[in-house]
């Protein structure tokens, strides 16, 4: 991960740091592990939107033969 390369390396730096800069970083990779995490929650929730969205259409679009057929036959 990304973020842990990042953290490695400020650790060799942190010791000349001021105590606000070190907060602050960390404030920092936690909200990009957080936002990394969302982003990858939106990006499967949006799949699985795309599969609902598919399967209801699949349906609809057997539905409207059916009923099609239907009316076919009731006009015959």
């Amino acid at each position: 991960m990304e973020e842990e390369r990042i953290k490695k390396t400020f650790l060799l730096v942190e010791p000349f740091l001021p105590e606000k800069v070190v907060s602050d970083f960390e404030h920092f990779i936690d909200e990009s592990i957080e936002i990394r995490q969302m982003y990858h929650y939106n990006s499967q929730l949006n799949e699985m939107l795309r599969d609902s969205i598919r399967t209801l259409r699949e349906k609809l679009k057997e539905a409207e033969q059916k009923l099609r057929n239907s009316e076919e036959k009731n006009f015959n």
